[in-house]
């Protein structure tokens, strides 16, 4: 029988798996209620929050689910990051991940964005 047999201990859970457990539960509640906004933009907060990379930030906040313009010391930032030759690719990256998102919000922040910094 199930009962008798002893009980296996866990592992203890390392830092990654920590952010992998938190990110796929944010996931499900996204996917459960997917249209309200402030899930989403509480997901974004959660995740930079794991995130040490300043331009990764800058990105995240100058795209943000606020009905307001991108603030100019994020662009600033990512801006700096470019002519310093730094992070070309990763803003790139991080910029083209966000007009993959859902939202129009966001997905426009993003175009706005780029054509500030081209």
């Amino acid at each position: 029988p199930r009962f008798l047999q002893p009980r296996r201990r866990r592992a203890a859970m390392t830092f990654s798996g920590a952010v992998h457990k938190v990110d796929k539960e944010m996931s499900r509640a996204m996917h459960a209620v997917s249209a309200d906004s402030s899930v989403r933009n509480a997901k974004d907060k959660i995740s930079q929050a794991f995130t040490f990379d300043n331009v990764k930030k800058a990105v995240v906040k100058a795209t943000s689910l606020e009905l307001t313009a991108p603030k100019e010391k994020h662009i600033r930032t990512m801006h700096q990051s470019l002519h310093a030759g730094q992070n070309k690719p990763e803003i790139a990256k991080y910029l083209f991940e966000r007009l993959g998102q859902k939202d129009a919000v966001t997905v426009l922040k993003a175009l706005t964005v780029i054509h500030r910094l081209c």
